[in-house]
């Protein structure tokens, strides 16, 4: 679990610079993120902060216009305001396949399609 802390703590980080949302729900975040961490090869895990930095300021204008879009919409995708989303999208464009079948031996596929669908990676 302190992998999947330090994780999250990088997450939440540029989460909430994205967006006001506060709802967090962080029994939700750890229960993905064990799922997750298992497709993060040794050096990502160690350059966890490095990776989720690149990322966000890479698609910083996509994710906040995602989250603007959502922020009022009733029923909207409950991953959209959490901050593991910021690497589920990451784990989307670098590997889509293993992501989906990870998910799917623990997770609803349902909520992963909806936000592959949302971000524009078909799976």
């Amino acid at each position: 679990m302190a992998e999947s802390e330090q994780i999250y703590r990088q997450l939440e980080r540029h989460f909430f610079s994205l967006t006001a949302r506060c709802d967090v729900n962080r029994e939700l975040s750890f229960e993905i993120l064990e799922v997750i961490r298992g497709l993060l090869d040794e050096g990502e895990r160690r350059q966890i902060r490095e990776l989720v930095d690149q990322f966000v300021n890479q698609r910083s204008d996509q994710l906040s216009a995602i989250y603007q879009q959502h922020f009022h919409v009733e029923g909207a995708n409950p991953l959209i305001f959490q901050p593991e989303t910021i690497l589920i999208l990451n784990r989307l464009e670098h590997d889509h396949y293993a992501l989906r079948d990870a998910w799917n031996e623990h997770l609803p596929p349902s909520l992963l399609e909806e936000l592959a669908d949302i971000w524009g990676v078909p799976l």
